[in-house]
């Protein structure tokens, strides 16, 4: 039998823009605890993007293009254990991970 899944604690909303995608890229951008640089960097980022058109659609765009939309998942049949693409039910939560792992040569491990 499976274990029951945790609920996990969500983030609250930022102050500015009151979204939770960027509430957490805050988080992701957060280095050592560091939580007000990493506001000062996305908002920085927020108000360039501003000068283009809104800036949440923008990034939410930006986090779309950039998550995966099929993840591997190993499955076992008959005795081998075999890598089935699925498609990823998560694809909006980790674009923000592949975008800064990418940004700073790491590879994803989720």
């Amino acid at each position: 039998m499976r274990r029951p899944t945790k609920n996990r604690k969500q983030p609250q909303p930022d102050e500015v823009y009151g979204s939770f995608k960027v509430a957490k890229l805050i988080n992701y951008v957060m280095e050592r605890g560091k939580k007000d640089t990493a506001r000062k960097i996305v908002y920085k980022m927020m108000d360039e993007l501003k000068k283009e058109g809104d800036p949440l659609v923008i990034l939410e765009d930006a986090l779309d293009k950039a998550s995966p939309s099929v993840e591997v998942r190993s499955r076992r049949v008959g005795g081998a254990n075999y890598q089935v693409p699925r498609e990823s039910e998560s694809c909006s939560q980790n674009g923000a991970r592949y975008a800064l792992d990418s940004r700073s040569g790491r590879r994803y491990q989720g």
